[in-house]
């Protein structure tokens, strides 16, 4: 698994209680950087910061959010500052994507994949923001999806929802740049983790992988990891505005 190669570095993960963002968790800790773990969920995110302590971070706590709630991203915000005292890199983890078909999706559906996939992006950003701007530098990195940019049935809203994280990614990291932050966006493709192998690991998802990615096989969470490690590291610090996609060539011509 990649090292995120940041030493005393202090990463904030929000959706840290299981699948790529626990692994993401692990891997910064292992390059050394203090994690900060938050989830709906207390019992899945206090689990991942002991997995985060084994792993090798001087600190890792847990904290609950509901991004899709301004109040509850300020107070997360608060607690991070109060513990930590600062945050150098961001990670908008949390998300959600339900398939359904168009005409058969409600407006409950609908507000509740922007709610927490756009709204809670651009808040628990913006939060961020205002505490980098003190420190003169940060990274905010979002999970987007190749579904911004490839069309399937039944993701209208979920598509439509993560192409609103990249144009967030590319106006924020506009208005920011001058105080020295730096926002990109990483979009994978359907992504093998502990909670999705035993659904993409089977002949027939092989097989279908073989016939659609011209890499031959979905996206693997280390893949994901190095692409969100790298761009909250020193390497990429000329680099913001960016959707990095993760997908196996899916999305060429």
């Amino acid at each position: 698994m990649p090292s995120s190669e940041h030493h005393d570095r202090v990463v904030l993960i929000t959706g840290a209680g299981k699948g790529i963002g626990r692994q993401m968790a692990i891997a910064f800790a292992e390059g050394g950087s203090s994690v900060a773990l938050a989830s709906r969920t207390r019992s899945d995110v206090d689990a991942v910061a002991d997995e985060v302590r084994e792993a090798g971070s001087r600190r890792a706590h847990g904290f609950t959010v509901d991004v899709a709630s301004k109040m509850s991203v300020d107070a997360l915000f608060d607690d991070v500052m109060a513990t930590y005292g600062r945050i150098d890199v961001l990670v908008n983890n949390a998300g959600i994507y339900i398939n359904q078909p168009a005409l058969e999706m409600s407006e409950e559906v609908w507000d509740t994949m922007f709610d927490i996939n756009v709204k809670g992006v651009f808040f628990c950003s913006c939060r961020a923001a205002r505490e980098m701007i003190e420190a003169g530098s940060g990274k905010i990195i979002s999970i987007s999806s190749i579904l911004s940019r490839v069309c399937q049935d039944g993701y209208a809203a979920y598509g439509a929802s993560k192409a609103g994280v990249e144009q967030l990614t590319r106006v924020l990291a506009l208005e920011w740049a001058a105080h020295g932050i730096a926002v990109n966006a990483v979009a994978p493709t359907s992504t093998v983790t502990r909670e999705t192998a035993a659904r993409l690991s089977t002949p027939e998802a092989l097989a279908k992988a073989e016939e659609r990615i011209p890499l031959g096989r979905y996206c693997d969470a280390s893949d994901v990891i190095g692409a969100v490690t790298y761009l909250a590291s020193p390497a990429a610090d000329f680099v913001t505005g960016q959707t990095l996609y993760i997908d196996g060539g899916l999305s060429l011509p």
